[in-house]
């Protein structure tokens, strides 16, 4: 493996961030509720910087985002690009 494995796991991390977001973007539901999901993503990103997870992935996303300083800004970037 080319990077450490806390590394490797933030970077699993936010790859199925990405990955959810993109498919909620990308899914056949009607834009309204797309809209309304890619919403409740930006609530969750919110809800990890006050130290809040819910699920396997926003829970390795709030190591990561302690572990490595990431910025919340970055994340909302993601959600704004789809």
């Amino acid at each position: 493996a080319v990077l450490p494995r806390r590394r490797r796991q933030a970077m699993f991390a936010i790859y199925a961030f990405c990955r959810q977001v993109d498919d909620i973007a990308d899914g056949d539901a009607p834009l309204d509720a797309r809209r309304r999901d890619l919403g409740a993503w930006r609530a969750r990103i919110a809800r990890l910087y006050e130290g809040e997870a819910d699920d396997a992935v926003t829970r390795e996303l709030r190591r990561a985002i302690h572990a490595y300083d990431l910025r919340q800004a970055d994340f909302l970037a993601v959600i704004d690009g789809m």
